[in-house]
C-alpha cells in the first residue's frame, strides 16, 4: 500500500493538469506526459497486484476483488481502455470515422469502468481512501475524449465516410458534447457484447463483466456475502465444525463470544476448551507444544472449509471427537476442584466473566 503514496505525485500533476486544461492554459507536456503514464499504466497494475492477488473469494482473508471465474473478463477490458487513451494519446492524425467512434467508446468505457471499481472498492477505510486514485484515470479519460474531438473536429472534412455506417459515425463524431458523449455511452453497451460473445471463446460467461463485481465477498458491489454468515475466522478448529450439525446430534446447549463474534456451543465445545485452558494454566510448555500442532490442523481445516461446511460432516466429526471429549472430561475431573464451573465458563464475553468472578468473590 505504501507504493501508493509514492504515486501520489503523479496524481496530483494530473489533477492539476486538469484544472489547467479546463482554463485552456497551455502546458508543459513533458512533465505531465510522465505523470500521466504513471498513472494510467502503473497506477491499474499496482491495483491489480494489491487488490485482486487472491485466487478465490475467501470469508476470513483478504479476498479477490474481482470474481476470479470471472476476472479475466475485467483485465482485456481495462488492457483495451488503457490502450485505447495510449493511442489516442500520441495519435496526431484522427482515424477513419469507425475506428475513431470505436476508441472514443473505448475511453467512456474506461471513465464507466472506474466510477465502478471505486464504488465496488469498500471493503474498509483503507480501501475507501485509496480509491481516490480513481480520480486521476478517469479526469485522463474524459481529458482524451475532450482532445480526441477537437482533432477530429479540425479535420473532419477529410474523415467524411465513404459507407452509409462509416457517414453515420462520422455525424456522431461531428455532434455537440452534450449528445455526443451519451450517444457514445448508449454504445458502449454493444460493443461489451461483443467483447463478451470473443471472450465466450476462451471460457469466460456472458455476465462476466457484472459477475465480475456481484461474486465476490465484502466489497460494494459484493452479492455473496450471505455466503459468509456464521462463519467464524481464525477458528474453524475440529470441535467448532463438530458444532455445527443437526441439533439432534451435537446437541447446542447455548451461543458464546469468540473474538468478537457469535458461535454455537455444544458440550464438547465447551469441554475441549476447558480442558486448553487447564493445561494452559498448569503446563504452559506442554500447551505450547498442543497449541503449534493442532494449529496446523486448523490450517489445514480453514483452508478446506467448504469441503466441511455441511451438517452431517459435522455430524461425523462429532461422534469422532467424542472419545477425546471423555478424555478431555477424565482430566479435568482429576486435576481440576471445579471441572463444571470451569467448562461453564468457556466462551462466556469479558463483562460476564468479570460479573461472575465478583460474585463468586462475594460468596462465604
Amino acid at each position: 500500500m505504501i507504493v501508493y503514496f509514492v504515486v501520489l505525485l503523479p496524481a496530483l500533476f494530473v489533477v492539476v493538469e486538469f484544472i489547467l486544461f479546463l482554463q485552456g492554459k497551455g502546458l508543459n507536456r513533458g512533465v505531465f506526459r510522465i505523470a500521466e503514464l504513471i498513472s494510467i499504466v502503473l497506477l491499474p497494475a499496482l491495483f491489480i497486484n494489491d487488490f485482486d492477488r487472491g485466487t478465490t473469494n475467501d470469508c476470513c482473508a483478504t479476498t479477490a476483488f474481482f470474481s476470479p471465474e470471472h476476472r479475466a473478463s475485467m483485465y482485456v477490458l481495462i488492457a483495451l481502455c488503457v490502450a485505447a487513451y495510449l493511442f489516442s494519446t500520441f495519435l496526431k492524425r484522427s482515424l477513419p470515422p469507425l475506428p475513431e467512434m470505436l476508441v472514443n467508446v473505448l475511453l467512456v468505457l474506461g471513465v464507466v469502468v472506474n466510477v465502478v471499481m471505486g464504488l465496488h472498492q469498500q471493503d474498509d477505510d483503507l480501501d475507501r481512501i485509496l480509491a481516490v486514485f480513481h480520480i486521476p484515470i478517469i479526469l485522463l479519460f474524459l481529458m482524451a475524449l475532450v482532445r480526441s474531438h477537437h482533432l477530429f473536429l479540425a479535420q473532419a472534412d477529410a474523415q467524411r465516410g465513404r459507407t452509409m455506417l462509416e457517414h453515420r459515425c462520422w455525424q456522431l463524431l461531428l455532434a455537440a458534447p452534450w449528445t455526443k458523449f451519451p450517444l457514445l455511452l448508449v454504445l458502449c453497451v454493444p460493443v461489451l457484447v461483443l467483447l463478451a460473445g470473443a471472450l465466450l471463446l476462451f471460457g469466460q460467461k456472458p455476465d462476466s463483466f457484472i459477475r465480475a463485481f456481484t461474486d465476490t465477498y465484502r466489497h460494494g458491489l459484493s452479492q455473496l456475502d450471505h455466503e459468509c454468515a456464521g462463519v467464524v475466522c481464525g477458528g474453524h478448529y475440529l470441535c467448532t465444525v463438530a458444532a455445527r450439525g443437526h441439533a439432534a446430534v451435537v446437541r447446542p446447549e447455548r451461543l458464546g463470544v469468540r473474538g468478537g463474534a457469535t458461535i454455537i456451543c455444544n458440550r464438547q465445545l465447551l469441554v475441549a476448551n476447558a480442558f486448553e485452558e487447564l493445561v494452559q494454566h498448569r503446563w504452559p510448555r506442554l500447551h505450547r507444544f498442543i497449541r503449534r500442532h493442532y494449529d496446523s490442523v486448523g490450517d489445514q481445516v480453514e483452508r478446506h472449509y467448504h469441503l466441511l461446511d455441511h451438517k452431517w460432516v459435522s455430524d461425523l466429526i462429532h461422534l469422532a471427537m467424542k472419545p477425546l471429549e471423555w478424555t478431555f472430561l477424565l482430566v479435568l475431573y482429576t486435576c481440576d476442584r471445579h471441572p463444571e464451573r470451569r467448562i461453564a465458563m468457556q466462551y462466556l464475553s469479558e463483562d460476564d466473566r468479570q460479573r461472575i468472578a465478583e460474585r463468586m468473590k462475594q460468596r462465604p
